[in-house]
């Protein structure tokens, strides 16, 4: 008895894994997404926490909380609304600094970029 039960756990759970894997469609506009800091004017800044970050730590940073929740995404629109726009830590909203003091919510911004891919 135990050894079926413990025969449907490991199905089920295996299973789940690839019902909820990103597809790999998703993951290049994630991976654009993430990437479209690089492309912002000269001098954008990254805010996350209060501290401005340049475009190669907002990058690596998004890059890590990527991989972290990657099971738990099915869409670019999850990942941004749920992984690129706050801090988990602290709940406070990312931003984005133009050099001409424009000043813009990171949900803002990404959904700006994926709209042009």
């Amino acid at each position: 008895m135990i050894k079926k039960l413990l025969i449907c756990v490991l199905a089920v759970l295996f299973c789940s894994g690839f019902a909820f894997a990103i597809s790999q469609e998703e993951d290049a506009k994630i991976l654009a997404v993430i990437n479209s800091i690089k492309a912002a004017p000269a001098g954008t800044k990254f805010i996350r926490n209060g501290t401005k970050h340049d475009a190669d730590a907002a990058v690596n940073h998004l890059l890590r909380k990527y991989r972290s929740a990657k099971k738990r995404l099915n869409t670019v629109q999850e990942f941004i609304d749920n992984v690129a726009s706050f801090s988990s830590f602290s709940g406070k909203e990312y931003r984005i600094l133009f050099p001409d003091g424009k000043e813009i919510s990171a949900k803002e911004f990404f959904y700006g970029q994926l709209g042009g891919l």
